[in-house]
């Protein structure tokens, strides 16, 4: 496997390109194009299409938990290797599907469970333990790679769907996913060390993390209903926008500036965390959400769909953003890869709970209003949920992230400075850069 030390920022970059071609952006943007071809050839009710990717994000959340207990006790570049290689290999496997709903969905869920690795989860492990004072931003431009995709996918998946049908596209989108994911962490993912201090820490166990504190049921209820609101509308988006009588080309075309929005409120909404609480960016940003949700349930076609595609670019942008950097100050480094892998749970089961009301709600009623009211109201709790949360329990150490940095860039350079010197503050980080060890004095 390639490991040769480079800068700290091309882990920077593996977690762009591993996003944009993550579990989010091509269950949220690209399979939505091929939901229609699908219930046509296999005479499906439009719900039945949509189940498998429910399944999808059912297994996802009993995978991020595997994913992560395995990280936390492995190495974490081998596992999240295999688990982008497999994801990828699924995808390519529903192109060969037969008219079989139970096969549809047990290949969507082994797709689920392989795609923990296709999420800002493993990027977020490795960059908290990079950055500190720019935490935010840069947790941000690593998620902004959803945001690339959702800028292009709709418009690949679409080409490949007029080109050669929905089996096309889905060959088209494995190959994608198996050849830039797994070449970006073999290439520019490298793991650094955990601090001495942290290194020493036991990690928290599920049973602990569940039961320590109601700070992480506070995100976990607030990942569940935001999913649910933003990802349920924006996966039957597409079908909304054709039944009122919108071209495929044009849909794509809105769910494209939508993409693009959702990449402007990541760097933005990054930039913000380093400076502001979680709670009232999050506020804010749940309250463009709810906007965007009753402006695309009132206003049936025009302009209007278009500012309602860039606020729900706002939510569905700043999501990542906001579930990594707060777990990231609410749970030690050591613990971060279970915390994440519990909270993520969270994210998948609402992204198909969410699919499910929006296709339900057609089938049953022969439109999407009655799930328009109920992503409305749960962008609304979303909003209240994470005013509830108090002072950070691991906050920027501003007297150290100077020191924090320097050891860091000479850690990348040198795999084994954490056992040259371990005891990170107090290293003589000028005596290692010139070839020798020793300690500050007091």
């Amino acid at each position: 496997m390639i490991n040769k030390p480079l800068n700290r920022w091309w882990n920077v970059i593996a977690g762009v390109l591993g996003n944009a071609i993550g579990a989010g952006a091509i269950a949220n943007y690209a399979v939505g194009a091929f939901t229609k071809g699908i219930a046509a050839e296999f005479s499906w009710e439009r719900s039945y299409a949509t189940l498998g990717i429910a399944c999808f994000f059912i297994l996802a959340g009993p995978g991020s938990i595997i994913m992560g207990s395995a990280i936390a006790r492995w190495s974490l570049r081998p596992v999240v290797v295999v688990f982008f290689g497999l994801f990828g290999m699924t995808i390519m496997a529903v192109s060969a599907l037969p008219p079989s709903l139970l096969l549809f969905c047990f290949l969507f869920s082994l797709m689920g469970l392989f795609s923990a690795a296709a999420t800002p989860l493993p990027y977020t492990i490795v960059l908290s333990r990079q950055f500190d004072h720019n935490r935010g931003i840069v947790l941000a431009i690593m998620a902004s790679g959803a945001g690339l995709g959702a800028l292009f996918l709709p418009s690949y998946a679409n080409f490949l769907l007029e080109w050669q049908g929905w089996r096309a596209g889905y060959l088209g989108l494995g190959l994608l996913v198996g050849l830039v994911g797994v070449g970006s962490l073999l290439c520019f993912l490298r793991v650094p060390p955990l601090r001495e201090d942290h290194a020493a820490e036991t990690p928290m166990s599920l049973k602990e993390i569940y039961t320590s504190s109601g700070t992480f049921w506070i995100i976990a209820l607030t990942v569940l209903a935001i999913s649910i609101a933003l990802v349920g509308l924006i996966t039957n988006l597409i079908p909304i926008l054709t039944d009122r009588g919108m071209s495929g080309t044009d849909a794509a075309i809105l769910v494209s500036v939508l993409g693009a929005a959702s990449w402007f409120s990541r760097i933005a909404v990054g930039l913000l965390l380093d400076r502001i609480h979680v709670k009232f960016i999050a506020s804010g940003i749940f309250l463009l959400s709810f906007a965007g949700i009753i402006t695309i349930a009132l206003v049936p076609s025009g302009s209007g769909l278009y500012i309602a595609a860039v606020l729900l670019g706002f939510g569905m942008g700043a999501e990542a953003d906001l579930i990594t950097f707060t777990m990231s100050r609410y749970f030690s480094p050591a613990s971060l890869p279970p915390a994440l892998g519990a909270v993520w749970i969270f994210w998948a089961w609402g992204n198909g709970i969410g699919v499910s009301t929006g296709s339900l709600s057609y089938d049953l009623t022969g439109n999407y209003n009655a799930a328009f009211v109920v992503f409305g109201a749960l962008a609304l709790v979303s909003l209240f949920l994470f005013t509830r949360l108090k002072t950070y329990d691991y906050p920027v150490e501003h007297g150290a992230s100077r020191v924090k940095d320097s050891y860091f860039k000479l850690a990348v350079r040198e795999p084994g400075l954490a056992q040259r010197c371990p005891s990170e503050p107090s290293c003589n980080l000028e005596g290692l850069s010139r070839g020798r060890v020793g300690r500050k004095k007091a």
